[in-house]
């Protein structure tokens, strides 16, 4: 399973927004780090963070600004994210605007895409804010969703600052792992698979493949019994993780 990697030039150079001279930040809450979701299903990435000193302009005005790395292979869409959509609001639902939301794909990293969300005009009110980023568990080839081939894989906060007053915080990059659950189908096909390689496997190659066939007797128990890839009664073969299997 691929995992995304994090280059420490690419978070240099990533990082598009600058604090204006004098301002500094409120608060963050934990950020995300464990998400469990089904294969082409949406879930969302929340981050809490705080205005809280009420002074005057400049010192209690607030900006806050966060990226997120997600993967978007064209080789491999089975393995790939796909940003949905936003919302950024105090606690009691009133919106706070943003004035940048960029996607890009960085030429440093063309195999990811940067979501960028930046609040660049001043906000004088205090109090918990949250913004939330909505991620389908799946990439995109030719205009359709392709559904999640299953297993855990690793998406990046890579940075997320908040200005106000004389505070400031900042975090990232902080990995995010998304454990996308196969159906009861995908972990049978698995096995199968563990079953025919232990013939010819060495040693440590059959230690891998034993410590897999636990996992995936662990998985079992909270797999869904349908997946997306399953095969569909009728519908003649149908591809299960870049395999075409017969149903």
């Amino acid at each position: 399973m691929r995992n995304t990697t994090f280059p420490l030039l690419f978070l240099l150079l990533s990082i598009i927004f600058i604090a204006p001279s004098g301002v500094t930040a409120g608060g963050i809450g934990p950020l995300p780090n464990y998400v469990e979701v089904n294969s082409n299903q949406t879930f969302v990435l929340a981050y809490q963070m705080w205005w809280n000193i009420n002074q005057p302009a400049p010192y209690g005005e607030g900006y806050f600004t966060c990226s997120i790395l997600l993967e978007v292979n064209s080789s491999t869409p089975q393995f790939n994210f796909t940003y949905e959509g936003y919302t950024c609001a105090w606690e009691n639902g009133t919106e706070i605007p943003l004035q940048l939301v960029m996607i890009r794909r960085p030429p440093s990293a063309p195999d990811e895409i940067l979501l960028t969300f930046a609040r660049t005009e001043p906000v004088e009110d205090d109090g918990i804010f949250w913004l939330n980023v909505t991620i389908r568990a799946a990439g995109q080839q030719n205009g359709s969703y392709i559904p999640n081939a299953g297993g855990e894989q690793t998406i990046w906060t890579v940075v997320i600052r908040v200005w106000e007053g004389p505070n400031k915080e900042q975090l990232g990059p902080e990995p995010i792992t998304v454990n996308v659950l196969r159906s009861k189908y995908q972990l049978m096909l698995r096995a199968e698979e563990i079953n025919l390689q232990w013939v010819n496997a060495s040693r440590d190659e059959r230690r891998k493949l034993f410590k897999e066939l636990v996992e995936i007797d662990g998985e079992w128990l909270y797999a869904p019994e349908k997946g997306p890839y399953d095969p569909k009664e009728g519908n003649g073969t149908t591809s299960v993780g870049g395999y075409i299997v017969e149903p």
